[in-house]
């Protein structure tokens, strides 16, 4: 049996990544945007992996510089003063891995299937499903709710480990088994939640069961909350921090089923294109002359892509002649891919919560990759890196033993997003 180079499998890895996210929307924005980071090593401080410390850390803008109103000859100089505006977040690398094995029987049956055949068929089939398929890196970013280690395994910090669903769409039926659920969702402790208009009041709470005339949800409204690597998501909650900003790590979470949208509670097929108009609005309440603070991607589950859809067609209907007409260029109905609406484009994904949105900042994410490895040449592991190695370690092992080949795919890594940036509608009446 031929076997397959290392080389060879380094380019497995990174072809199946190419073809990811040249057609995965998603990835396809973050790459785009610069949001996947390559060779990411330990924490910022110094600490090294598998240590008691955590491995990953940054700092975000918390506190701003606070002018004051001034006159000749007022006394300022209490103002010249250090100023601490800065927090640090902490957490820890992922692992996602994917696995086969290649008996040595079944290649003598299939003749013509040599391992080196299974490198241009089954291996990169596997290596793709890492990626997309269920349980893969894209399943985990968007349903994965786990804010620490889950028992022996390290999971992606998914986006509802910011953005929590309600119990309906947060529960043990949307994990994979070998997960385990970091955090229960009732520790969230979600309320109903009145935003502040205007500057950065503390809102008010309307009951721990949020209700249909809820537009917001707060999350830590009562005795117990969560936090996102180590810093708390509760409004007003950093401290520590000279002029802190209310909402500095806090998201946003908005009720599809707020009786406001349309005059009836649940009315989420007509009031889609209201309450999405909205999660963009609060997504860009940091600074609408930014662009990197403005949302610029939004995903959608199928039901909420159809409702969409559905009205945008009712009102914004193409007619086509007939020797323009193909694929490319909409007729009547609306596009299966993308929807542009309110200045973004919303794309839906089957790995998507049900009945749930995303508005997203990809300049506020980051795909970080640890440097990764192709295997052994002259008994030597060698280290692969930059875009050019793309996210995952692949490799193929002989098991003398069981006269087997065993090959894995390996994403070694941590997706880290600036929660304020980010919001979720789902129905949390």
């Amino acid at each position: 049996m031929e076997p397959i180079a290392p080389t060879t499998l380094a380019n497995v890895g990174r072809g199946a990544w190419d073809g990811v996210s040249q057609n995965n929307p998603l990835f396809g924005e973050l790459k785009k945007a610069g949001a996947v980071e390559y060779d990411v090593q330990g924490g910022s401080d110094g600490s090294t992996l598998n240590s008691s410390t955590y491995e990953l850390s940054g700092t975000i803008e918390a506190g701003r510089y606070q002018p004051i109103v001034s006159a000749p000859g007022i006394d300022v100089s209490a103002e010249y003063a250090p100023k601490t505006r800065f927090k640090r977040w902490t957490g820890s690398f992922g692992e996602i891995f994917n696995g086969t094995v290649f008996d040595r029987g079944a290649l003598r049956r299939n003749q013509g299937s040599q391992i080196t055949d299974l490198s241009k068929t089954e291996i990169p089939a596997m290596v793709r499903d890492t990626i997309v398929a269920a349980g893969g890196l894209q399943w985990q970013m968007l349903q994965m709710q786990a804010t620490a280690y889950a028992g022996n395994r390290l999971p992606i910090y998914g986006l509802p480990t910011f953005l929590p669903g309600n119990a309906s769409t947060i529960s043990a039926a949307n994990v994979v088994s070998a997960y385990a659920m970091a955090t229960a969702i009732s520790d969230y402790d979600l309320e109903g939640w009145t935003p502040p208009t205007t500057g950065s009041g503390s809102g008010t709470l309307t009951g721990s069961v949020p209700a249909n005339t809820d537009k917001e949800i707060a999350i830590g409204g009562g005795p117990t909350h969560q936090n996102y690597l180590g810093l708390s998501l509760k409004p007003g909650a950093l401290t520590g921090v000279d002029n802190a900003e209310f909402d500095a790590w806090t998201p946003t979470l908005v009720n599809s089923s707020f009786t406001g949208w349309t005059g009836t509670a649940g009315d989420e097929a007509n009031s889609i294109e209201k309450f999405l108009s909205y999660a963009i609005f609060r997504g860009s309440r940091f600074s609408n002359s930014d662009k990197n603070k403005r949302p610029n991607m939004g995903i959608l589950d199928r039901t909420f892509f159809e409702y969409l859809g559905a009205r945008k067609a009712a009102r914004e209907t193409v007619f086509v002649s007939d020797t323009k007409r193909s694929v490319d260029v909409a007729d009547t109905g609306y596009p299966t891919d993308k929807i542009f609406h309110q200045g973004i484009s919303w794309m839906w994904d089957e790995n998507m919560p049900a009945e749930t949105a995303y508005c997203m900042n990809s300049a506020q994410m980051k795909l970080k990759v640890q440097p990764l490895y192709k295997g052994l040449e002259d008994g030597n592991p060698l280290s692969v890196g930059g875009e050019d190695a793309g996210i995952l370690e692949v490799e193929i092992t002989r098991d003398p033993g069981r006269r087997q080949w065993l090959v894995g795919a390996t994403f070694p890594g941590q997706l880290i997003c600036n929660p304020r940036y980010f919001v979720r509608v789902s129905n949390y009446s």
